[in-house]
């Protein structure tokens, strides 16, 4: 049984990355630490760096491999690098076929890639940790801001397709109203839940 874990964080060679958070990455390298450790070194990780869209950053963002980890390579346009990066993903799931995919943060076209891949692997799991929200109300309407939250709101609504939802407050399950049986509040953090995860069979995480 393989599993999966889609992150946004830096590699190790681009931690003074301005658009890259130190907290970010701290917490996601914690967590793919843990599903290593409990799945015995069969979780492959595909992550998106999160170099500054062009022109302040490149234009092209290059693939490069760090241990299980695989930085998907795509083109760095607003909204547009994450359409790439989730096209690339879902090729990638479909040759690892991966029973449990585990993704942090909520992001539209990640969701949509989640989501497909499983119409065609119906016992997959899909698991999505939620740390940040970035919705707000009064943002001018076609400011980048706006659409930002836009697209964040589009992707919560998503969000009850997947099995299982680790919001880190109870704010945000009343919010977007998630169904009490679908998720489990971590409030503190989220480090220490991949451990969690691992031990709770499917059967759990489904029903």
């Amino acid at each position: 049984m393989s599993y999966v874990f889609v992150g946004q964080f830096s590699s190790k060679h681009d931690n003074d990355c301005v658009a890259s958070s130190a907290a970010g990455n701290q917490v996601q390298r914690e967590i793919l630490k843990n599903m290593n450790e409990y799945t015995a070194g069969e979780t492959q990780c595909y992550s998106m760096n999160p170099f500054p869209c062009w022109p302040r950053g490149s234009l092209f963002i290059k693939s490069t491999k760090e241990g299980l980890i695989e930085f998907i390579g795509y083109i760095n346009l607003p909204i547009l690098k994450h359409l790439f990066f989730s096209a690339r993903l879902l090729l990638c799931l479909f040759r690892l076929r991966p029973k449990l995919c585990l993704q942090y943060n909520s992001y539209l076209f990640e969701n949509l890639c989640l989501l497909c891949y499983r119409l065609l692997n119906k016992s997959t799991i899909l698991v999505l940790i939620i740390q940040d929200i970035h919705v707000k109300q009064g943002e001018f309407i076609f400011s980048r801001r706006y659409l930002r939250s836009l697209l964040e709101r589009l992707s919560l609504r998503l969000v009850h397709r997947f099995n299982y939802v680790v919001p880190i407050s109870e704010a945000v399950i009343s919010d977007f109203k998630f169904h009490h049986s679908r998720y489990f509040v971590f409030q503190g953090g989220v480090t220490e839940f991949a451990e969690q995860l691992m031990l709770c069979q499917p059967s759990q995480i489904i029903e």
